[in-house]
């Protein structure tokens, strides 16, 4: 007696269905967000983890070497806003002997370029990509300086809460890259805070008047933050 089977075999998947089943919905990994300019959705490039150690290191060695106390330190020179809505950049109320403390020439100017947070990085987008838009018409110059590069990290979730970001990276042009892991942790580490969400390199602005005593340093601080952008940029994937 031969059994036969009945039963009807399940269809194995093509390729294509495959990929939309394993494809991530826009917004719920910043690597991909949705665009009504682009079906698909602007995707992010991620980095290696190998290449996000060594990104992380060169920051900071390279730049934040320059700040003391950390990046939420309160100097006689700059109070930093808090905002209850601020949940993801956490500073940590220790006082270690920096408050009060004037700053040198190289930490003002890593401050005045370095962006850092969801909130302050969306002002400098808004008000550069509202700028642009006025300057189109003739109305007025540009004066909101392009950010140079944009930081992002993976794990930050829900992670629609900073899609935005990607989206006025795709309309200013601005090179744009994501850390894999626990890169808010890291990052915020560098920074000497709980985590980060994001950050932002903004270009010099050569208008500032400087003391001639001042003059090297300054340069020398400047030099060293356009190398980093440029090492960046160099390393996002294509």
């Amino acid at each position: 007696m031969v059994s036969t089977n009945t039963s009807k075999k399940r269809k194995e998947p093509t390729s294509a269905s495959a990929q939309r089943q394993n494809r991530v919905p826009p917004n719920e990994d910043i690597k991909c967000v949705a665009s009504p300019y682009d079906v698909d959705g602007i995707v992010t490039s991620v980095v290696s983890n190998e290449m996000k150690d060594v990104l992380l290191d060169r920051l900071a060695t390279e730049i934040l070497s320059k700040i003391t106390g950390g990046w939420c330190r309160t100097t006689s020179d700059v109070r930093p806003r808090r905002s209850k809505k601020q949940k993801l950049e956490h500073c940590d109320n220790v006082d270690d002997g920096t408050k009060g403390q004037p700053m040198s020439i190289a930490e003002k100017i890593v401050r005045t370029r370095l962006v850092v947070g969801i909130n302050q990085c969306t002002n400098v987008l808004q008000r550069r990509k509202e700028n642009q838009s006025t300057a189109s018409n003739g109305s007025v110059k540009e004066t909101n300086p392009l950010p140079s590069l944009i930081i992002l990290t993976r794990d930050i979730r829900p992670a629609n809460i900073m899609a935005h970001i990607p989206f006025y990276a795709h309309l200013l042009q601005i090179p744009t890259l994501i850390l894999p892991g626990k890169s808010s942790v890291e990052l915020g580490q560098a920074l000497g805070i709980r985590s980060a969400a994001v950050a932002m390199f903004l270009p010099s602005d050569n208008s500032t008047s400087i003391d001639d005593s001042l003059k090297e340093e300054w340069k020398e601080t400047h030099e060293d933050v356009d190398s980093f952008v440029k090492y960046v940029i160099s390393k996002i994937p294509k």
